[in-house]
């Protein structure tokens, strides 16, 4: 369920020591990213936002998810 004025969701990723970089706004509850390159850790978020691109409409786990791209 979508928090109240979520309208996108906003990807981002980052490589340990770095900073977040904006990956994809989009409307599907899911996204692949295609630029990880294999072997590399990245660590990703998910933000609700509104239709402004601007404001972060819900909580979200800072820390994000750490995976290793296959």
């Amino acid at each position: 369920k979508k928090p109240a004025g979520a309208v996108k969701y906003r990807s981002q990723r980052k490589i340990k020591g770095g900073s977040w970089k904006k990956l994809a706004d989009t409307q599907k509850l899911y996204y692949i990213d295609k630029t990880a390159q294999k072997g590399k850790e990245y660590t990703y978020i998910v933000r609700c936002i509104s239709a402004d691109g601007k404001t972060s409409v819900s909580s979200y786990y800072e820390k994000g998810v750490t995976v290793k791209a296959k």
